[in-house]
This record gives structure tokens, C-alpha cells and sequence, in this order.
């Protein structure tokens, strides 16, 4: 297992070089606005000044294309209201195979090129119609700067705590501080990549973290600490960035990147307006009409470049946050000793115990029919045993798990992990199993 990691890590350290960047755009709108109220059609003559929402999804589209991001695409949209995303608000084209790299990007026919409808083309329509109320959408085109094969696109998602977090990076991450985050993520967490896995099931490395790609690893790693933090986010943040800058420059790792918690943006840049890594920029723009644009590329009218290791927050609420070098001092939760994973059984029913006969009562609510898993691991990551893998109908259910392994045989007394997975949602933590 060490020699495959090393071997991944050594794998990505030469995959990372000076390609031109991925580029991504955001947009989030002021509460009872949404995309549709100002996009009534999905046809484009191309960018104008960023005056319309249409221009910053128009922008990922036209840098997607056969000579500079074409490793794929995607894209999120969060409906007005509705914290938690809906798998049919995501959409993703992406690199299978060797014989499709640097041959995925858009090629519809958005621009009047005549063409089929590709993915995007099918999203746009969506999220033009009056009742999808699109209240924050992310969108990413991909130029890979390590493991292009692995299919895990931008954005990235997890849902936690009754909403879904989305993140899209820009930049790439040198082998040794992904090794750190990982070593991070494992003191915080030592089952964390046994409760969180990419969100692709034809990805061959899933189970190996080091091959990920170095923007999930970012990911899993702010989102390890946002746990940590009681799921405040930017104190989450606060502290994953601060460790990282001690670790390495952030000037040097290009940490750009967009993060969404389903009621806000937060825009993140580590790298400077002049000299190493400047061209990786991110810029916004308010629209007097109730919504925010964000994205990369070179300043435009009317927009405002962020500086290094600025924080921006754009709420649903209107609301607009600029926290200029809010990691020049150490948060207080970096000085804390590493935190033990949630008690799954507070989050799911009742108290970490076999409670009777029927063993640990794992409860859940399904808003819709869909395919739920329930795994339960034992201290080691070893998967004792698979309770279920199947649809279940819409409503409340109630599993237990009577403490036997996949064989049927009474598994040893002591800390077991639970993994609970309902679409793109996971739920995880520890019970106490005793006879």
C-alpha cells in the first residue's frame, strides 16, 4: 500500500507542470431572484461585459474547448431555498480513458455552431425554466494538472449536515503538501476516506486517496476541518489554510477556489496580483439587479480583482464580505489537539449502545426514492459488514445492525463505524457494540 502511494504521489509531482490553468465562474442571486429571472433563453453571441449571468457560464464554455481546457466540464446548481444538492442540478462531462484525454470539452451548440446538444446545452435549458429557481450555480472547465484520468470533475461535493458543500479549485498542489493534508486529515479523522469517497464509481484509485485528484484532496481536507469545527466554515477554513501556509507558501500552491455551503460563496485566493503565480487570478462583480458574478481570468469593467489570501462571502441574504489577510494569526482551533469524529449515533437515533435484541437501531428519512448503502467498518477500516445496497421508497425507515459480521458470526465487542450513504449524501461515525 505505501509503495502504491508513493508511487501515485511520484505519479502526480510529474503530471504537474506549467499547463495553462482550469477556469471556473460562479453566480449567486439576492433571495426571490434566481438564473431564470434573467436568462429567458440559453442562446449567447458570446461574452458581452459580464452584465448577464448568462456571460459567466458563456465564459467556462468558450474556454473549454480543444486547445486549452479539454479535460471535461461541470457544473452545480442549488435551487432557491434548498441547501442540499439534487443529483439531477449536476452535470458532468469528463476524461474515461488515455484515448480521451485532451479530447473531452464542449462542443455543443450554444454558439450557433450547428452542433448537437451537449451536456451543457441540456443544463442551460434546465436552468432557464421559471420553476428551477437556480439561486447559486458553479461551473468548471478542467485543464489537468495531475491524474487526468481520474473522474472526479469540479465541483466536488459532500453533503454534511443537512446541506451539500461544493467546491471548485483553480491551480494545482505540489506532491508534498497533498501528502501533509492527507497526513492532516488522517489525525483528524483516521476513518475519513472510509466515510468519504470521490463521487465517481468507475474511479479505479477511489480507495486510494494519494491518487486522487489534488483539488478532491483540497477538498476533503477544508471539509475535514469545517467537521472538525462544528461546521462553521470559515473558522473550518481559517484553520486548514493557516496549517497550509505553514506548511508551504501558499503563493507557491495555487489555492484558488470557490466554495459553496447552499446559502453562500466564499471566494478564496493565495496567490499574488504580481510576480509567482499572479496569473492565477479570481475577480467579481455586483449587478445592481440582485446577483454576483465570480471567476477567473483577467479583470474586466466594472469588476474587482481579489488580493492575495483574501476571503470573499457572498450571501443569499445580498450581503457581501471582504476579509482581507485573515490568516495572519494562528485560530484558535489549529492549536487544539485533533478532534474525534461525530457520534454517528447522535446524528442517526439515540445513544452509541446496542440498546436490545434487535441490535443498533439505525434510523434515516428519504425525501425521495433512492438507492441507499449502510456499511459498518471496524477500528482498522475493515469492512465488517454491508447491511444494505438497494432502493428504498420515500419515507422513514429503520435498520439495526445485531453485531454479526458478513457471515453471520458475532463480531468482537468494542468501537465499530458506521457509513450511511443516500444518494450523493453520507452520514458517518462511531457506535459502541456490546453483548
Amino acid at each position: 500500500m505505501m509503495r502504491k502511494i508513493l508511487s501515485c504521489l511520484l505519479l502526480l509531482a510529474l503530471l504537474t507542470t506549467s499547463l495553462p490553468a482550469c477556469d471556473m465562474a460562479a453566480l449567486i442571486f439576492r433571495q426571490g431572484k434566481a438564473f431564470s429571472d434573467f436568462v429567458k433563453t440559453p442562446l449567447a453571441e458570446g461574452i458581452a461585459e459580464f452584465d448577464s449571468p448568462l456571460d459567466y457560464i458563456a465564459y467556462v464554455m468558450e474556454r473549454s474547448n480543444s486547445m486549452q481546457n479539454n479535460d471535461g466540464y461541470g457544473m452545480v446548481s442549488y435551487i432557491e431555498g434548498n441547501p442540499v444538492l439534487q443529483d439531477r442540478n449536476c452535470w458532468y462531462k469528463y476524461v474515461h480513458s488515455e484515448a480521451e484525454l485532451n479530447r473531452v470539452w464542449y462542443d455543443g451548440g450554444m454558439f450557433g455552431a450547428g452542433n448537437p446538444a451537449d451536456v451543457m446545452d441540456k443544463a442551460l435549458l434546465q436552468l432557464v425554466r421559471q420553476e428551477e429557481r437556480s439561486s447559486i450555480i458553479l461551473c468548471h472547465a478542467r485543464n489537468a494538472s495531475s491524474n487526468p484520468f481520474a473522474p472526479g470533475n469540479h465541483p466536488f461535493r459532500m453533503t454534511l449536515n443537512g446541506r451539500t458543500y461544493s467546491l471548485m479549485h483553480n491551480g494545482s498542489i505540489s506532491s508534498a503538501t497533498r501528502g501533509f493534508m492527507l497526513d492532516e486529515i488522517y489525525s483528524l479523522d483516521s476513518f475519513w476516506f472510509e466515510t468519504h469517497q470521490p463521487d465517481y464509481s468507475d474511479f479505479q484509485d477511489a480507495g486510494s486517496p494519494a491518487c486522487w485528484i489534488d483539488s478532491e484532496l483540497l477538498f476533503n481536507y477544508l471539509m475535514c476541518h469545517i467537521q472538525a469545527a462544528g461546521y462553521d466554515v470559515e473558522t473550518g477554513m481559517q484553520t486548514a489554510l493557516y496549517k497550509l501556509k505553514q506548511q508551504q507558501a501558499l503563493s507557491t500552491n495555487v489555492v484558488n477556489f470557490i466554495l459553496s455551503d447552499g446559502q453562500r460563496l466564499l471566494a478564496f485566493r493565495s496567490t499574488p496580483v504580481i510576480g509567482l503565480n499572479s496569473g492565477y487570478k479570481l475577480c467579481y462583480k455586483a449587478n445592481s439587479d440582485g446577483w454576483w458574478g465570480i471567476r477567473t481570468g483577467a479583470l474586466g469593467t466594472d469588476e474587482t480583482e481579489l488580493l492575495q489570501n483574501q476571503l470573499a462571502i457572498f450571501d443569499t441574504d445580498g450581503s457581501m464580505q471582504l476579509k482581507t489577510d485573515w490568516l495572519e494569526e494562528a485560530p484558535a482551533l489549529s492549536r487544539l489537539p485533533s478532534q474525534q469524529p461525530v457520534n454517528f449515533r447522535r446524528r442517526i437515533a439515540g445513544p452509541p449502545q446496542l440498546v436490545n435484541q434487535d441490535g443498533i437501531r439505525i434510523s434515516f428519512t428519504l425525501e425521495t426514492s433512492q438507492r441507499v448503502s449502510i456499511r459498518v467498518y471496524n477500528t482498522r477500516g475493515q469492512l465488517v459488514r454491508n447491511l444494505i445496497n438497494e432502493v428504498l421508497n420515500k419515507g422513514s425507515h429503520t435498520l439495526y445492525w445485531q453485531g454479526t459480521d458478513q457471515t453471520g458470526r458475532p463480531a468482537a465487542q468494542g468501537i465499530y463505524y458506521i457509513r450511511l450513504k443516500r444518494g450523493t449524501e453520507q452520514t458517518s461515525g462511531k457506535v459502541v457494540y456490546y453483548r
